[in-house]
């Protein structure tokens, strides 16, 4: 175990902690100093600090209101653990501390340790508090790629800069003859009339090989063109109040350009691939569960294949249903979710497939779920809670393209389903509690998403991932992760997967001061039991799905041993058929 030094005491109305480098740090009000000491009493350079074998020698600066150490003023002295520095009114006291207790296993911001010194108050907020840039990085991570991929990805990146910059549409415009041809938009472009484009393409027409601007009259179109044949111009139609999008634009039609004039693929090579977008807050995992994952998703991403997602809660499903649609060429065309166990049994049929005029007394027509995802991807989520009536009309559906609103004709949709749960749902078919042939429709390609416990390798990156855009969003400025607290994260189970980190990391965050990390002593006790302890417990619980799925688990494993691997064998001595014997295994991850 390696020990650090640390000095710690209240700084104003807080108490802070500073853990001191291995070479010398100064002290002071002055947001330059390694332990800044923003408090009027404080000199700007008060006083410095050089720790040695266990001990640390301090030395007044000339300070106007002196070094006292365990109460006596001195010019010099050297401290021991438990003693008590004071720098004007500042008392601190000199602690050991482990270093996994102290070390940053994620870093946040180094800029961010110190709080605000008092000439300069907005100092420790600046890197994650302000501007917008932070927000754009991983929205370009994820459009760049698709612009890369020239004409393929093209309604992708469009689609992805609408959801996830919150634009009100945007679109790329060729300049051919001196005319505006728009090749690909996404989003409302309501407002963006051809007197609009034209003005943008005359504001364009400079020598310049980049250039960008708004449109006058239109302050919240933006636009970014680059000189060529043709020229291309960047289109973007912002909300009113948020913030400027220029500079991203500027890069983006860049990237469009050179991807287009890049040499032509041979007439005999096959065509590329298009990438797998993910929501900008999507983090990606790297371990051998989720580079399959991703392997899968793949090839079917760009098809109209009926996907069906398994997993535990938490786990992040609408994320990969998100996913699939912003990776196909239906990305332009609507996304909409529905979770069909948050809606009550007798409105979710109206939800779906809409209501017609005079349905009822003072019922006004409205379009279904269905209808509103015409062109895009309809995700229903939580499948297995519908009930058999609105499953046989669901069936119909699937089977026909068209949907019947109540008390209004037949109307045809264009749309690709995904859907998911949390369910057994072979388990649901014995109990004829779900119908075989819905099941056989939705699910074209069935994908599994590992929870947490099986990935624990993925959990430093989640931490970082997930930790940085909330604190941006609350401005709050912390140094990041201990080690000690990290290895505990990565240690526990969690039962809500993604979902209950991301609340955890949201409560740890709201716990911890500016300036500080966020240590062990600050997670759920549950997170900071050990292993054993908590497995105990779990065997001592009566959660009946727990207890189901280990013993489905023990059954399935020998029912495959005595088979010698036979999955029809398998199935026979287990009394099940074989599609619900491989629909159990992957579920419980027996598939691999």
């Amino acid at each position: 175990m390696r020990i650090r030094l640390r000095l710690r005491g209240e700084v104003g109305d807080t108490v802070r902690s500073f853990v001191l480098p291995l070479g010398e740090a100064k002290v002071g009000s002055a947001s330059t100093n390694e332990v800044v000491l923003p408090v009027m009493g404080v000199s700007r350079h008060h006083a410095s600090l050089r720790p040695g074998d266990g001990t640390v020698e301090v030395r007044d600066l000339e300070s106007k209101n002196g070094v006292y150490v365990n109460g006596a003023r001195v010019s010099s002295a050297t401290l021991a653990p438990g003693d008590e520095v004071r720098f004007g009114p500042v008392a601190l006291r000199l602690e050991t501390v482990d270093e996994q207790v102290v070390a940053l296993a994620v870093v946040l911001s180094p800029d961010s340790a110190a709080p605000p010194s008092a000439e300069d108050p907005s100092r420790a907020t600046a890197t994650w508090a302000g501007g917008d840039a932070p927000e754009w990085l991983p929205i370009l991570e994820q459009v760049i790629p698709l612009l890369r991929s020239g004409a393929a990805g093209l309604g992708g990146a469009h689609a992805l800069l609408v959801e996830e910059a919150g634009l009100q549409g945007c679109g790329m415009v060729e300049i051919r003859d001196g005319a505006p041809v728009i090749v690909g938009a996404a989003g409302s472009l309501a407002g963006l009339d051809e007197a609009c484009v034209r003005e943008a393409v005359r504001a364009a027409g400079a020598p310049s090989p980049l250039s960008s601007g708004t449109v006058s009259g239109a302050p919240d179109l933006f636009w970014a063109a680059v000189a060529g044949a043709p020229a291309r111009m960047l289109l973007a139609w912002r909300r009113a109040g948020t913030p400027s999008v220029e500079p991203a634009l500027r890069i983006l039609v860049q990237i469009a350009a050179w991807a287009d004039r890049a040499p032509a693929r041979t007439a005999a090579a096959s065509p590329p691939r298009r990438p797998l977008v993910f929501p900008a807050r999507h983090v990606r995992g790297t371990s051998s569960g989720m580079v399959e994952l991703y392997g899968r998703m793949e090839p079917i991403a760009d098809t109209d294949l009926p996907v069906l997602l398994i997993g535990e809660t938490g786990v992040g499903k609408e994320d990969f249903a998100r996913a699939l649609h912003l990776s196909a060429s239906r990305a332009s065309g609507p996304f909409v979710a529905v979770n069909c166990a948050a809606i009550p049994a007798e409105l979710l049929e109206a939800e779906l497939f809409g209501v017609g005029k005079g349905a009822a007394t003072g019922v006004a027509a409205r379009p279904g779920r269905f209808q509103v995802a015409h062109g895009g991807t309809l995700f229903l989520d939580e499948i297995g809670d519908m009930s058999l009536g609105l499953q046989a009309k669901l069936l119909r559906v699937l089977e026909t393209g068209e949907v019947e609103p109540l008390a209004a004709p037949a109307v045809h949709v264009d749309l690709r389903i995904v859907s998911a749960t949390n369910v057994d749902l072979a388990s649901r078919i014995d109990d004829a509690q779900f119908r075989a042939d819905l099941f056989y429709r939705l699910c074209g390609a069935v994908l599994r998403i590992p929870p947490l416990r099986e990935r624990r390798g993925d959990i430093p990156g989640l931490v970082d991932g997930l930790l940085r855009p909330l604190a941006v969003a609350s401005g709050k400025p912390i140094r990041g992760v201990t080690a000690k607290a990290l290895a505990a994260l990565v240690d526990y189970d969690w039962p809500g997967n993604v979902r209950e980190l991301g609340h955890e990391l949201q409560r740890l965050l709201h716990g911890c001061l500016p300036g500080e990390a966020i240590e062990y002593g600050m997670l759920r006790e549950e997170i900071r039991a050990p292993r054993p302890r908590r497995e105990a417990a779990a065997a001592d619980s009566l959660e009946l799905q727990r207890h189901v799925d280990a013993l489905e688990e023990r059954l399935i494993k020998e029912a495959l041993a005595r088979s010698g691997g036979n999955r029809t064998e398998a199935a026979r001595l287990l009394r099940v058929s074989r599609n619900g014997l491989a629909l159990k295994m992957t579920r419980l991850g027996l598939d691999g």
